[in-house]
């Protein structure tokens, strides 16, 4: 799971050829001209009301995914995400800290989540603190 982005909004097509979508994507939506070599290229999850199911890939090299994270600024306003994948355990962690991360981000305050940790202006916050003001 270390080189695999999680690529989500991308539109679904019958019969598709997933890596030639997700090449298209890279060079119409990040501006990223060079070819990619990926390892693996799938959809995953079950169809949902119409909606696209996410892209995973999985990257040979880590240069590659580096650009292509650096790249994922140009996606702010547009209705597609791009995310790294993490084992259950961490993914777990995460979910549990996506409303504090909100709840701070609305007081205005800089928030980051970096794996499993979330920090809040800079500092690593302690899940213990929770409903202590």
């Amino acid at each position: 799971m270390k080189y695999n982005l999680i690529f989500s909004g991308i539109q679904e097509g019958e019969r598709e050829n997933s890596e030639q979508v997700l090449q298209d994507f890279l060079a119409n939506e990040l501006d990223i001209q060079q070819y990619i070599d990926f390892a693996n290229v799938h959809r995953f999850g079950r169809q949902h009301r119409g909606k696209p199911r996410p892209l995973i890939a999985k990257f040979l090299y880590q240069r590659d995914l580096d650009m292509v994270l650096r790249n994922a600024r140009k996606l702010r306003g547009k209705s597609y995400y791009i995310n790294r994948q993490f084992p259950d355990e961490i993914e777990q962690a995460r979910r549990s800290l996506y409303p504090i991360m909100k709840e701070f981000r609305s007081k205005g305050d800089h928030v980051k989540l970096v794996r499993d940790t979330l920090y809040v202006n800079g500092e690593p916050y302690e899940l213990s603190r929770i409903g202590v003001n």
